[in-house]
């Protein structure tokens, strides 16, 4: 693992508006113990974070008690030996401090997500810490901070949980977690592979219980020839429980949740190499949750790296539409993610699009080609490249609209652009506050 350079975290936080921070939910008292050995509690001044700040994110239950739901940021690969998790306030971005992983599992942060029951208590924050010695997924107690590790990686496999989602079952119609998918490898990939969303052939899907008994598995060759093609993978809901879709270079997979195989395989066009997935819901009326894929390196005509977005029927696996954007800018599709249904139940997603000097996350409808919203990422004081991960965040600041998040996180850990965090009010389009990763001396 290469030498970590230290950096400083500076915050800005302001009201887009002008106008004084929204004062309609009065602060209580937080129902979580910030004082707790586990938790690190934080001085601006004296925070730093590693190379990786920024590459993933989870909601967690209001944890500051100033009655909005707040942040897990990852901040795997900190220093050659550290891991860790920042929490920060989804209100406001300040930095509230964060839980380390244990020492030589610098993993540790690299994939999150949160499990919240429906009593509200015994709130959970899931941590991949897929490569090292002892790989595995650890549960965290948010009312104590301990850690136990739930889901470990058998013997042969790494990349352990570098993706992973909650499962969810449905009984008697209604829907709960009852256990996690986990994509792992069988074969030791390269140190860079696996650092981001990057699982190398052939993989391992596994799908274990919540008390970490594995239920499913399916040991898939992937293609061979596609050693550094990664797999990518989305979980697809249905009226009996979570499917799982995943796709690599040999094609595009669809695999029953009950068992892992097959429901339907689909080869794609070889210009459609998917950088991001996602399942937002029925696009095409068919009665079935559809997948949109991020092609971001696709070539339009003279437009090097346009990119296109493609809508693929999660009934068939046919692709109902390609979307593509006009204009001189560039990567459109390099994350994609569903988005929080409005009142009108119409599936929404979002789409980043990374380069061409327009970073922006447009938000789309249905089987719309048409954007009907849009968040410029970027100026000439923010972040480059915004955009490598988009998050429908809930209503961070207040005013009733669910708000949105971008990430960008180094593509290598010798790499010392800023990178961080920005939020995103979903009424205004304009920006909330940014969490960013700066030289301490620019």
């Amino acid at each position: 693992m290469c030498s970590t350079v230290l950096q400083a975290l500076a915050i800005t936080a302001s009201i887009a508006s002008g106008q004084a921070p929204d004062q309609s939910h009065p602060h209580e008292a937080p129902r979580y113990d910030l004082t707790a050995p586990g938790f690190h509690a934080s001085h601006l001044e004296e925070f730093d974070n590693g190379p990786a700040f920024g590459t993933c994110l989870a909601f967690l239950p209001d944890v500051d008690g100033d009655g909005a739901r707040d942040l897990a940021l990852g901040d795997p690969f900190r220093t050659e030996h550290l891991g860790r998790v920042v929490i920060a306030s989804g209100r406001t971005g300040r930095i509230l401090g964060w839980i380390e992983g244990p020492k030589d599992e610098p993993s540790f942060g690299r994939e999150l997500a949160a499990l919240e029951p429906t009593s509200g208590d015994g709130a959970k924050l899931l941590v991949a810490r897929p490569r090292g010695a002892h790989p595995a997924i650890v549960s965290v107690d948010l009312h104590d901070y301990k850690q136990v590790d739930v889901w470990k990686a058998e013997a042969g496999e790494t990349c352990f949980g570098a993706w992973f989602e909650p499962w969810h079952r449905v009984l008697e119609g209604e829907r709960s977690v009852d256990g996690l998918v986990v994509i792992s490898t069988m074969q030791t990939p390269d140190p860079d592979i696996g650092f981001y969303n990057e699982v190398p052939p052939p993989y391992r899907i596994s799908r274990y219980d919540l008390e970490g008994r594995l239920q499913a598995r399916n040991d898939w060759a992937g293609d061979p020839s596609a050693v550094n093609v990664p797999a990518r993978a989305t979980l697809v809901p249905t009226t009996e429980g979570d499917d799982v879709a995943l796709v690599d270079s040999s094609g595009l997979y669809l695999l029953k949740g009950s068992d892992l195989t097959p429901r339907w395989t689909r080869r794609l066009e070889k210009k459609y190499f998917v950088r991001s997935m996602c399942s937002p819901g029925d696009l095409d009326g068919d009665g079935h949750a559809d997948l949109v894929l991020g092609c971001p390196w696709v070539d339009l005509g003279t437009r090097r790296e346009a990119g296109v977005v493609v809508l693929v029927s999660g009934a068939r696996g046919e692709v109902i539409r390609e979307i593509q954007m006009q204009g001189d800018c560039s990567e459109f599709g390099f994350a994609v993610c569903a988005a929080h249904a409005l009142a009108d139940n119409k599936p929404r997603y979002l789409v980043s699009r990374t380069s061409g000097f327009c970073e922006a996350v447009l938000e789309f409808r249905g089987s719309d080609p048409d954007p009907q919203e849009w968040w410029r990422l970027v100026d000439d004081n923010d972040l480059p490249h915004m955009g490598w991960r988009v998050y429908s965040a809930p209503d961070l600041d207040g005013d009733g609209a669910t708000d949105v998040i971008a990430a960008r996180a180094s593509p290598s850990c010798w790499t010392l652009e800023r990178q961080g965090f920005v939020a995103f009010s979903g009424k205004t389009q304009q920006r909330l506050y940014a969490l960013e990763r700066l030289p301490k001396n620019p």
